[in-house]
């Protein structure tokens, strides 16, 4: 899922103290979505160990019972979390 390998690549760089460039090739909606979650763990100043936790307490409801991708419920439950 880009949201998730999104959000691994935002905690690898800031484990390591660089800049992340990462490219959605033009993809708006994924660019503005990996936008919010970068404003919403920077407002909340969550860790990387925060955010590497709460992704592994993070249970998506199965795709067939649900509209929502796999990335809207992360984005969903990260919010929940951070806000």
């Amino acid at each position: 899922d880009h949201v998730l390998k999104a959000v691994i690549q935002m905690m690898a760089a800031a484990q390591a103290e660089r800049d992340l460039v990462y490219m959605t090739f033009g993809d708006e909606e994924l660019s503005d979505r990996i936008r919010g979650i970068f404003s919403l763990l920077e407002e909340s100043r969550a860790t990387v160990g925060d955010v590497f936790h709460t992704i592994c307490e993070f249970r998506p409801t199965s795709l067939r019972q649900t509209e929502y991708s796999y990335g809207e419920q992360l984005v969903f439950f990260l919010q929940s979390r951070f806000q």
